[in-house]
C-alpha cells in the first residue's frame, strides 16, 4: 500500500495527494499514519487535515486545492496605510513631470523598505519593488544613469576599415 503511494503522489495536485495519503493512512488502520508519512515524506499535519476532509466530505469549487481565503492576505489588507507611506517617502525625493504617473527617484527599493519598516510599516524590498512597478499612483522608477560612452569618441570609419583583410 505505501508503495502505491509513494509511486502515485508525485503526479497529483497538492488536495489530491492530501487525500490519497489520508486515504492510505485510514485504510493501514493503527499507525497508518507514520507510515504514509515514512514513505512519502508528507507531514502528519497534512495526513491529518486530509482524514479530516474526507470525514467531514469538504467539496471544492472545480479547479480549486484549497478553500477560498486561504492564504497570507495581501501587504495592503493588513496594512490600510503602507501605500500612503511609501507616496510619502517617494513624494519629496521624486523628480520628473508632476502629470506623469511615472515618478523617478534617487531611493533605492531596499532604502525606502528600511524606511517603511522604521516608520512602523514592515516591508521588505520586494514589496516596495512590486508597488514600484505598478503605475497606481505609487510607479517609481530609480533616476537613469548618464551612460559615460556616450562622452568618449568613437572608432573613425577609416581605422574599422583599416583593420579589416582584404
Amino acid at each position: 500500500m505505501t508503495e502505491l503511494l509513494a509511486d502515485v503522489t508525485p503526479v497529483l495536485d497538492e488536495r489530491q495527494r492530501r487525500l490519497t495519503a489520508a486515504a492510505g493512512a485510514r485504510a493501514l488502520g493503527f499507525g497508518g499514519i507514520a507510515a504514509v508519512m515514512r514513505e512519502t515524506g508528507m507531514s502528519r499535519n497534512t495526513i491529518k487535515k486530509g482524514i479530516r476532509e474526507l470525514e467531514e466530505g469538504v467539496d471544492l469549487e472545480a479547479g480549486r486545492v484549497r478553500v477560498s481565503g486561504a492564504g497570507r492576505k495581501r501587504q495592503t489588507v493588513q496594512d490600510p496605510e503602507l501605500v500612503e507611506a511609501l507616496d510619502a517617502l517617494v513624494d519629496p525625493e521624486s523628480r520628473g513631470d508632476p502629470e506623469s504617473a511615472l515618478r523617478w527617484t534617487c531611493k533605492s527599493t531596499r532604502e525606502l523598505a528600511d524606511a517603511l519598516t522604521g516608520a512602523g510599516h514592515p516591508a521588505s524590498h520586494v514589496l516596495v519593488a512590486s508597488f514600484c512597478a505598478r503605475s497606481s499612483g505609487s510607479g517609481c522608477r530609480p533616476t537613469p544613469r548618464r551612460s559615460r560612452a556616450s562622452s568618449t569618441p568613437t572608432a573613425t570609419p577609416s581605422f574599422a576599415t583599416s583593420t579589416s583583410r582584404s
